[in-house]
Order: structure tokens, then sequence, then C-alpha cells
């Protein structure tokens, strides 16, 4: 008889899996304000997921000196409200697969990185005009460099954090030349060129036309993430349900197994409720670079 891989070992590889692809494929969720939980999404009556608002600290009142009142210059405090939607990729676990390590971990890595991407997309679709107004740089992305970055820089300089995204052509025209230069580490720099970090990402596809670059602060974009509520009737047919936990986002993704009744395959899947929208916080908070 056929080896399985056990449940303990599945479990293992999933949330290993997990915190690799998904750590490195959002860090696009790095650069904004995020109201992530591991409690689940509320629905309501009706069965929709219920709006979540998330607050977005926009300013604060002047220092006060020698003051003759201690309760004065508090923080003023916007919000935006989030309609999240439930995220699923679902994918059929063959008995090979389930019996071979190495074949599971592909369908893992496979599946999680289609997952990631629905997440990202749902992001970069703020990243209009409409939204953050002309392109601070107009350019091809082969000629990016640091007077772009500057550019960039200088339409949120006011921010108290800076993120930059840029696709691979334009990222790769900042890599360091020799081993003197500033560490990459997995697509991202740390503290390079005056920003927080800078990332690199290739799906521009839901942004502007023809965006290829993005810097903001946390203010400027708003994310929701949330557990699914399974109905406990739904629960019920789940062989097993496990979640990932991702520590440095604060997120919480469920990996989901159970066994068609129609036709008794092995099903599985990544689940998440999320949602973003544009922080409209005022101009400043992001900046678009689109090519010419």
């Amino acid at each position: 008889m056929a080896n399985t891989l056990s449940a303990d070992l599945i479990a293992d590889i999933v949330a290993d899996k997990g915190l690799t692809v998904l750590n490195n494929r959002l860090a696009t969720l790095r650069g904004l304000t995020m109201d992530f939980s591991a409690d689940p999404a509320v629905r309501t009556a009706d069965g929709t997921l219920q709006p979540i608002r998330v607050a977005i600290a926009t300013g604060t009142g002047s220092v006060q000196v020698n003051p003759s009142s201690f309760e004065t210059g508090d923080t003023t405090v916007g919000s935006v409200l989030i309609q999240p939607e439930h995220i699923s990729k679902s994918f059929h676990l063959t008995s090979v697969e389930l019996q071979q390590s190495q074949k599971f971990e592909r369908q893992m890595v496979i599946n999680l990185d289609t997952f990631a991407n629905a997440i990202h997309d749902r992001v970069f679709a703020n990243l209009t005009a409409a939204n953050f107004g002309a392109a601070a740089h107009t350019g091809a992305q082969s000629a990016f460099g640091t007077s772009e970055i500057q550019d960039l820089w200088a339409a949120i300089e006011d921010t108290d954090q800076k993120f930059l995204y840029l696709d691979g052509v334009a990222f790769s025209k900042l890599l360091p030349t020799n081993t003197d230069s500033f560490q990459v580490s997995a697509g991202r720099f740390a503290g390079a060129y005056g920003f927080d970090e800078i990332i690199h990402t290739s799906r521009w596809s839901a942004a502007e036309t023809n965006a290829y670059g993005f810097a903001c602060s946390p203010q400027a974009i708003a994310a929701v993430g949330r557990r699914p509520d399974m109905h406990e009737s739904v629960s019920s047919d789940m062989t097993s349900q496990q979640v990932i936990e991702l520590p440095d986002l604060g997120l919480s993704v469920e990996f989901n197994q159970w066994v068609s009744r129609a036709t008794r395959a092995r099903w599985a899947s990544f689940d998440l409720c999320f949602g973003s929208a544009y922080g409209a916080v005022g101009a400043g908070t992001g900046a678009l670079a689109v090519s010419a």
C-alpha cells in the first residue's frame, strides 16, 4: 500500500509554504494602513459580508510649550469604509500529491501565488489618477534612476513614512553594482534613497494604465483582512481547517480541506475576507510613475 502524507506533515508543509510565499508576495501590504485580525468576518442577515470602517490618522494639533492645560493638541483621525470580499482559491488534491511531499508542496506554491495575486490586485486597483492625480513622473522604466526617485520622494515629502513600489525593469535600475552597496532582500530595499522600503512587484494590470511605480505613505490606502466565518453546516464537511499566520503582517489565512460528496475527490482551498480602499486623506500621500 502506498504511503500517504500524515496530517501533521501536511499541516507543516502548509504552514511553511504559506508563510514563505505569502510573506513575499504580499509585501505590497507593508505600506498600507492595515486592519487585519484573526477574528472571523461578520456577515449580515442576508449572508453578505459586513463593511468595516478603518481609522486613519490624518494629522495632529500643535505641541504645547509651558501649557496651562494638558488636554490640547488632539490627533485628527479620519476613517474609510471598506467592503471586504471573500477571496478563495480552491484546487483538487490527487492521491499522488497526497503521497509525495514534493508534488504536494508544488501544489501549495502554485495556488498560493494565484491567491496572493488576487489580494494584490485589489490593492493596486486603487492606484488611479482619479485618486492620486497626475503622475509625479512620466518616463520609460528603462530610464528610471535617482532623478526619478527624487520626483516621487518629493511628491510625498511631508509624510512620516515612505514606501515605493516598482516593476521589475525600474527596480533593476536601482540594484547594487558591487558588494559594497546596500543589500537587497527578497526583492526589497530597506531604508534606501530616503524610503522606508522599496518593494518590487510585477503585477500592475489593476492599476492606472501604464503605471509602473507608486510612492506612498500608509495613509494612501487602507486594507482589512478577516478569516471567513464558516457556517456550522459547512464546517462539518471539512476534513481539516488550518490557520496560516503571517506575523509580519498580522494577517491570518485559512487552509481548508474536504471531500466532495458528489465525486469523493479531495479538495482544498485558501480563504480570506479582504478589502481595500483609497485613504482619501488629501494630497501628498501617494504619487504615480507611468511610462510615456
